[in-house]
């Protein structure tokens, strides 16, 4: 892949979101995902030392507390 100007070399790639989380059968699960991991790959190939790659941390669920009444988080919350 040629990367076309006018990146500079101070210019960075930042990768969001590239994991399994969403390439899977999860409630995240992004289609397109697939078709876009190979101009994504090239990029991180072409500029190895200018990528950084951000990842996304689902928030557990609350978990349920007692038998009764509503839902308390872990937190201790309602």
């Amino acid at each position: 892949m040629t990367i076309p100007e006018p990146l500079s070399n101070r210019t960075w790639h930042c990768v969001v979101d590239m994991q399994r989380l969403f390439a899977e059968n999860t409630d995240w699960h992004t289609p397109d995902l697939a078709g876009i991991l190979p101009n994504v790959v090239a990029l991180c190939e072409a500029r190895r030392e200018r990528t950084l790659f951000a990842r996304f941390r689902p928030r557990p669920a609350p978990r349920r507390l007692g038998d009764a009444g509503e839902p308390i988080t872990a937190a201790g919350g309602p």
